[in-house]
């Protein structure tokens, strides 16, 4: 029986890879992240990936089932952007996916299931949106805890902004995530003993992005990503 429906969308991939020329020109040479959880917002996890593997560093996704899906299409480095269920963190850590970490206990269990080598993980930081994330007041005491765990490694910083309605009476705004993620960065490279010109270079956002969003993207789709 052949199927037929009334409406339907069209996704135009030109137009998806114009506006990340547009975000790759803000940024310069930041990394990109593509953020196509959800079925990519409706329009198709695999085919927005396919058309933006070119343009992007690397890819979040919701959860694991939709990471393994984005996996089994293409070779890029996968982020999960939401919680990982316990039953889930042996297989993450098997299919060196990029978990969100939200707590010293969490980052815990994937050091304690790592097999082939440090599992590379987003640590998250809660400046307001209270879904997930280590709450901002204890963002440095407990990243600095992390080094014990020597099967962990520390690939990335992150925070989600509030509402963009209520950007104005937001207690932490871009210019503080900033600050802290500088902190951070900087015990990194004094517990590495790296030199600054060879690690952290660069936030992975531009702020030209953020004040944009603040205009005419919703919310859901900034998240402010520093890598490591």
């Amino acid at each position: 029986m052949n199927e037929s429906y009334r409406c339907w969308a069209e996704i135009d991939r030109r137009a998806l890879r114009h506006n990340a020329k547009v975000v790759r020109d803000r940024i310069g040479a930041a990394e990109l992240l593509a953020v196509v959880k959800a079925n990519a917002y409706g329009h198709g996890l695999v085919g927005v990936a396919e058309a933006l593997e070119k343009d992007a560093k690397l890819f979040g996704v919701a959860n694991l089932e939709e990471a393994i899906q984005l996996r089994a299409a293409l070779p890029h480095p996968i982020m999960i952007l939401g919680p990982a269920l316990p039953q889930e963190i042996a297989t993450i850590a098997e299919g060196g996916f990029i978990p969100t970490i939200s707590s010293f206990e969490e980052a815990g269990e994937f050091n304690r299931v790592a097999r082939d080598g440090p599992i590379s993980i987003n640590f998250k930081i809660d400046t307001g949106m209270g879904r997930m994330g280590v709450p901002e007041s204890e963002a440095l005491d407990v990243f600095q805890k992390l080094p014990a765990l020597l099967n962990i490694k520390i690939h990335s910083i992150s925070t989600h902004h509030i509402c963009r309605f209520r950007m104005r009476t937001q207690t932490t705004p871009v210019s503080s995530f900033s600050d802290l993620a500088k902190s951070l960065s900087n015990f990194v490279l004094r517990f590495r003993g790296i030199s600054k010109r060879t690690c952290c270079k660069a936030p992975a956002h531009s702020r030209l992005v953020i004040r944009s969003s603040t205009s005419c993207v919703p919310a859901s789709c900034f998240t402010v990503f520093r890598r490591c």
